[in-house]
């Protein structure tokens, strides 16, 4: 059956020898190319507007909000990206979450209560079900984590790790965002946490992406830089690349951001280039959640998506 896996932490666990940010194994100059002439990535859809936060209603991510989902995605050429939009509803007084996926038109509602946990620490929350066909995992972040966004990655693939035909990975991130009256007009603020992310090679392999996010936003100049740092790309086979660190710059425009990301390897070479987005969550800007798409120089591509709080 296929499996699709929603990743909504700082960890990805999930995703076959994922490695963690400072990288392990036997160092390498580089990782392997991820030559991808045949998967395409883009912006998926949104299901629906985004709530905000509500001064006096919303302490956190609150029971009965549907939270659209907004995503890279990567699926095989001639399969759009577009194509696949996502959001997750949150039911405490059922104790269970719900995962509504759309792909090519397709919904699904998935329901996860406490008889599908499989793990539970202080960090995260792994639920696995068998649904129409489709077997679905979800990983949700625990109480360390973010009070007001969500974000990480999910794939539909048949386990094997190897991306083919009406299958798909993406990186998504989501929440309650800052009203527009309540963000900053001065100041900058330092937001740090951690992302994770996919690459996909010629073949369909998958690999598991994962970093420390620094990132400072000058609300006075309407700017944000930073940089992911301890990138390392770890293989199905448990071999890991560490150091590798993308440099961000961009722009803020109403409650969110956007820019370009440089990357460099381990010797400070520049390896390749992409771009970066997210948006300010909170009653007053307290976390960012985004994501990122990456085009290697060497025809690598990659997607990933972060969060932090200040």
């Amino acid at each position: 059956m296929r499996s699709t896996i929603l990743t909504l932490s700082v960890s990805c666990a999930l995703l076959t020898g994922c490695g963690g940010g400072g990288g392990g194994g036997a160092a390498q100059a580089d990782p392997p190319a991820l030559n991808s002439p045949n998967i395409v990535i883009g912006q998926g859809g949104t299901s629906s507007a985004a709530p905000v936060y509500a001064t006096g209603t919303d302490a956190d991510l609150r029971s009965g909000i549907t939270y659209p989902l907004y995503q890279n995605v990567a699926r095989p050429e001639g399969q759009s990206p577009g194509g696949v939009s996502g959001s997750l509803t949150n039911d405490n007084d059922a104790s269970s979450v719900i995962l509504h996926t759309n792909v090519d038109g397709k919904a699904a509602d998935v329901v996860f209560d406490p008889s599908t946990v499989v793990s539970h620490t202080a960090d995260t929350l792994t639920a696995k079900k068998s649904q129409g066909g489709l077997d679905y995992t979800i990983l949700l972040a625990g109480p360390a984590s973010l009070d007001y966004a969500l974000y990480g990655a999910w794939m539909q693939e048949n386990g094997d790790q190897v991306l083919q035909s009406n299958e798909l990975v993406a990186a998504a991130y989501g929440g309650l965002e800052t009203p527009l009256n309540n963000m900053p007009t001065a100041g900058a603020f330092t937001y740090t946490g951690q992302t994770l992310g996919l690459g996909v090679d010629s073949a369909g392999n998958i690999a598991g992406i994962a970093g420390n996010l620094s990132l400072t936003a000058d609300f006075a100049s309407h700017s944000v830089n930073g940089t992911i740092n301890n990138m390392a790309l770890s293989t199905a086979a448990g071999v890991s690349y560490p150091g590798t660190t993308a440099q961000l710059n961009g722009g803020i425009s109403g409650n969110g951001f956007n820019g370009t990301m440089d990357v460099k390897n381990a010797s400070s070479a520049a390896v390749g280039s992409g771009t970066f987005d997210g948006r300010f969550f909170g009653p007053n800007a307290e976390e960012v959640a985004g994501k990122w798409a990456y085009d290697g120089s060497d025809g690598s591509k990659a997607i990933g998506a972060f969060g932090a709080k200040r």
